[in-house]
């Protein structure tokens, strides 16, 4: 029997040289709630256990990429992604990711992003309140620095809650319509188009998933897991990082 060593050596190539994790933040703060936040001195931890054991921190579009076209990319290699644009990832998260220089990813739901970016500020008082999100003229200087802005939904509208008055179809259709539409802002405000999308509150199903694959985007989801070459493009994980799942002993795993 012939074997063929050059078939074994490629499957095991493969199997073996694509290792991938994507991190999910929300808020980088001591104050915001500590299901959805991390505070920066722990954040400065997870930044710099990356660095000292030689993490790969890599732009999300680069992972994509390489699964897309099935070529291996070197194990231990990390992205960081951040749902729902608080400003705080600009005031807190970006100095110290600017500090370790590692690219990230903002996935931003266009029509609350418009709402605060439509606030106007007319007395002391308000001038005194910091917003909680960031704008479209932060978020396109965020852009213009490398930083990837995607698509989290249109409003922040679990996606399997069917409203009570809609068939599936029509439900899917009117996300097909808000989908599109949120990526077609994002792209006049910030000229990016990547067509990923991050599920709210990570919910999904298989309709939503088949869905998904009919617009052609790339989706995000929130369940633990690594990312290799066969991951489902539909349900790309993203390891949650906030407390309480922040401690360096989790991330570590």
């Amino acid at each position: 029997m012939r074997i063929n060593f050059v078939a074994i050596f490629l499957l095991f190539f493969h199997s073996t040289s694509f290792g991938a994790v994507i991190l999910q933040y929300h808020h980088v703060s001591d104050t915001s709630p500590k299901s959805t936040s991390i505070t920066p001195a722990q954040f400065e931890v997870h930044l710099r256990y990356l660095e000292e054991h030689s993490f790969n921190v890599v732009p999300l579009s680069k992972i994509m990429e390489k699964i897309k076209t099935q070529q291996p990319l070197k194990n231990k290699t990390v992205a960081i992604t951040f749902d729902d644009a608080y400003i705080d990832v600009l005031t807190q998260a970006k100095p110290l990711l600017d500090k370790y220089n590692y690219p990230y990813t903002i996935f931003v739901n266009p029509a609350i992003i418009s709402r605060n970016s439509d606030i106007k500020i007319t007395n002391s008082i308000d001038k005194n309140k910091v917003p909680l999100y960031l704008s479209w003229t932060q978020l396109k200087a965020l852009g213009n620095e490398g930083v990837i802005i995607a698509n989290h939904g249109f409003e922040h509208d679990s996606m399997t809650r069917i409203t009570n008055d809609l068939t599936q179809a029509q439900w899917l259709a009117k996300q097909t319509e808000l989908l599109l539409q949120s990526e077609e802002i994002i792209k006049d405000k910030t000229g990016q188009s990547w067509q990923y999308f991050a599920y709210p509150y990570g919910e999904y199903n298989p309709a939503i998933q088949n869905w998904i694959k009919e617009n052609d985007f790339i989706a995000f989801s929130q369940q633990s897991g690594a990312v290799g070459l066969q991951t489902d493009l539909t349900i790309v994980p993203r390891f949650p990082a906030s407390m309480p799942y922040d401690k360096i002993s989790g991330l570590r795993d």
